[in-house]
């Protein structure tokens, strides 16, 4: 954890002065830096420095505060301060005036679709031409499974199974490695990581979609309240697949793949009181959530002002501590 202690405030009954100082100012000289990407990394920082800048603006001039450059970097000074360090950039184009430049010569792991044949086929070659041959799966059931397909086959295939989860297989070149993966070769989904919209606490699972009945209300996080209509098998590009029927409006139906359930969650309302349900594609939901999220910053900003003018306030300072205090700390087992 970085030591911040030596980046305070003066008394806020005199001045208030602020020392801007970046997160790189608080790691060792002698860190190795990984950067991914520094064109789109600098890109946001500029696009958070003027969403500061806007937001200054609308700050009373009764407050007292800093301006945004005092507070905040921009792109250029994080540039500056990464030349300090050891920097590795991953990315296809170089920002930092590289000393060495490490190529990767790897290709993405080909289709197969789901035919054993030809991944066989495809790793017999594979070893003839020098490769070793990886499938990497999700669980020991899995590995045993590529056994038991292999052994049916009776064809001698040379490979090694790997018990770990890897979002995509493809072919080192250079290292003569090949890395494939199982849910690919069997066309199935890797497992989602949720990254936004509704947490995994409010995700619906399998068994509560299975213990919904039709009827019921379902919120979807992009077009809102709806009705459960049941499961069904819809036709998607020649390939059946199960899907959830969602209905809105007096007859408009929304199919749901059943891999987006992050995206739905069964609703609770008020009083069990039936939700207004709109039609599919107007703007009353996104009317609705823009409304909450002004709500939502509104009360932010009051918080904001709130605890700024504390701040202003002069405090009480209170007295050392007794050893009444130290005793009882020192008694605590933890």
């Amino acid at each position: 954890m970085p030591n911040v202690e030596n980046k305070k405030l003066d008394d806020p009954s005199t001045k208030l002065s602020v020392t801007r100082e970046s997160f790189l100012k608080y790691i060792a000289s002698n860190t190795l830096v990984f950067v991914k990407d520094l064109d789109m990394f600098s890109a946001q920082i500029e696009k958070l420095f003027s969403k500061a800048e806007e937001a200054f603006k609308t700050i009373s001039e009764e407050i007292k505060h800093s301006k945004p450059e005092e507070l905040f970097c921009d792109s250029e000074i994080i540039k500056r301060q990464l030349l300090e360090f050891k920097v590795v950039e991953l990315s296809t184009q170089a920002y930092l005036n590289p000393v060495d430049i490490i190529e990767f010569n790897t290709k993405p792991q080909p289709t197969f679709n789901k035919q054993f044949d030809l991944l066989i086929d495809n790793l017999i070659e594979n070893t003839a031409t020098g490769y070793t041959n990886y499938i990497f799966c999700v669980s020991d059931q899995q590995a045993k499974r590529f056994h038991d397909i292999f052994d049916d086959q009776e064809r001698e295939v040379k490979y090694q199974t790997v018990v770990l989860s890897l979002y995509q297989g493809f072919i080192d070149e250079t290292s003569k490695m090949v890395c494939y993966t199982d849910h690919q070769i069997f066309e199935r989904y890797h497992k989602f990581q949720l990254k936004s919209g509704y947490a995994k606490k409010q995700a619906i699972t399998f068994k509560e979609l299975s213990n919904l009945e039709v009827g019921d209300y379902v919120t979807h996080i992009d077009h809102g309240i709806g009705r459960f209509g049941g499961l069904q098998k819809i036709d998607v590009e020649g390939k059946k697949q199960e899907a959830i029927k969602l209905v809105y409006g007096e007859r408009d139906i929304l199919y749901l793949s059943i891999h987006s359930l992050h995206k739905i969650s069964k609703f609770n309302g008020k009083d069990g009181k039936p939700p207004k349900i709109y039609k599919l594609g107007s703007n009353a939901w996104k009317n609705l959530k823009e409304k909450t999220k002004s709500r939502v910053k509104h009360i932010a900003y009051n918080l904001i002002e709130l605890y700024a003018k504390r701040r202003l306030q002069k405090g009480f300072a209170f007295g050392p501590y007794s050893y009444l205090q130290h005793r009882r700390e020192a008694s605590f087992i933890y």
